[in-house]
């Protein structure tokens, strides 16, 4: 398991006609347990993309890479829609919106 990525908070923060999920939606990963946005289904080719993300070691291949912010983004685009995520190792919502939706 690759130890930079089992734990902290990914947020979407492009999307493009995704069907299920939108900007500013956020999903945890606590020990490599993924949690998902409040009342949203899982969507498998995303989940799939989050266990590659997880397992494969850094020095190994995959769909992520710096933002111009630095933070790490990873997409999925394996149906109609596209979302792009950032990783963040903070726990807690990375957004105001999602902050406003938790309390």
């Amino acid at each position: 398991m690759n130890d930079r990525f089992k734990n902290g908070v990914f947020s979407i923060t492009e999307e493009n006609q995704c069907p299920l999920y939108n900007i500013g939606e956020e999903f945890n990963v606590q020990d490599g347990i993924l949690s998902l946005p409040a009342a949203k289904p899982t969507c498998l080719t995303l989940a799939q993309g989050f266990l590659t993300v997880i397992t494969t070691p850094d020095r190994q291949g995959r769909r992520s890479r710096p933002g111009t912010d630095g933070k790490m983004t990873f997409e999925c685009g394996g149906c109609v829609g596209k979302i792009r995520l950032a990783f963040k190792k903070e726990k807690g919502h990375a957004t105001l919106q999602m902050q406003m939706l938790a309390a």
